[in-house]
């Protein structure tokens, strides 16, 4: 049964309180913030980021006492939302949520239009996924042993599909080929669906993308899986080895998903809604919708979300630079 988003019912601060994170004459303006509605601005309809928004904001209009409105925004792989979100004031009502391509879009970029540390408040760690590795039908190599040894005995022979040139998938893959002293040959596509059919259909032979959209089709018969990308097996495909069983001991790779909002929001307000974000994260409810985008929920401070956000940003900078990746 759906429920209506009529949220912020009480902060659960005091108005003295937020009087002291809002500083001299703030008394109007934290009455204000309980009165006006909040937008949760996603990168675009239909995905994950949009699924995990909606069941955030129906556990977040239980505590709330205004409205709270998923407001999809698409375009140039998320730098419209996030821009629009970097611009709006900083009073809480406007936050994004967005993924690991939050930082590289910003790292692939030659004149990034947004500053992804200090552009923005951290917020909340909302959950971790693995990526997962997998084959056409007819590909002769079955395991990732077997597909590593075929492609380092022929070289640029082995190729991938991607969402796009510059984009998380692509990148992923170089990383993932970085560490297994591969040279594989990139075919790009226009989204994820379409690149899952390529590979479906045998026009190309691998592609390291979201579990949720390749395991369905993994089960069915219609792709090998070879591998995850995290650490252990995932609770979402134990059936499927880890990159470090087939092979690979130092490698670990997880998508992200996470809450900003724009720098200087008050920290009273960024507080708040962390600990309302973490409540809701403990859920049965909310962790069954996140199992079905493949998403662990990962609750975490502002600041230890901070501290991840800039190990990120060094993270990518650094594969951007060894794949000679050329910035747009």
């Amino acid at each position: 049964m759906s429920r209506k988003h009529v949220p912020y019912a009480s902060l659960g601060l005091s108005v003295a309180a937020l009087v002291a994170g809002l500083g001299v004459g703030s008394a109007v303006h934290a009455q204000d913030f309980t009165k006006k509605p909040v937008k949760i601005i996603v990168t675009g309809p239909g995905g994950s980021s949009d699924a995990l928004s909606r069941v955030l904001a129906e556990e977040l209009a239980d505590v709330w006492s205004n409205p709270v409105i998923v407001d999809n925004k698409p375009g140039a792989g998320g730098v419209v939302a996030t821009v629009a979100v970097e611009k709006s004031p900083p009073d809480g009502h406007s936050i994004l949520v967005n993924t690991t391509a939050f930082i590289v879009s910003a790292e692939t970029s030659r004149s990034p239009l947004y500053d992804p540390i200090a552009g923005f408040e951290p917020i909340a760690l909302l959950g971790k996924g693995p990526l997962l590795l997998v084959g056409r039908p007819q590909l002769p190599e079955s395991t990732l042993p077997q597909l590593l040894a075929m492609a380092r005995l022929k070289p640029n022979t082995l190729t991938y599909g991607s969402t796009g040139i510059g984009g998380i998938t692509h990148l992923s893959a170089e990383l993932f080929f970085q560490e297994a002293k591969v040279r594989a040959r990139h075919i790009p596509y226009k989204n994820g669906g379409q690149v899952v059919l390529g590979v479906a259909g045998d026009q190309v032979d691998v592609y390291l993308g979201s579990i949720s959209a390749s395991l369905p089709l993994v089960r069915s018969g219609r792709l090998k899986g070879l591998a995850v990308t995290s650490l252990a097996r995932s609770r979402f495909a134990p059936e499927i080895p880890t990159a470090v069983e087939g092979g690979l001991p130092n490698f670990s790779l997880e998508l992200w998903w996470g809450v900003l909002a724009p720098a200087q929001t008050p920290r009273a307000f960024v507080e708040e809604i962390n600990k309302q974000i973490n409540k809701a994260l403990a859920k049965a409810r909310v962790q069954e919708h996140f199992s079905r985008e493949g998403v662990e929920p990962t609750p975490a401070t502002p600041d230890q979300f901070g501290k991840f956000l800039r190990e990120e940003q060094v993270r990518w900078r650094k594969v951007v630079a060894v794949s000679k990746f050329e910035k747009q």
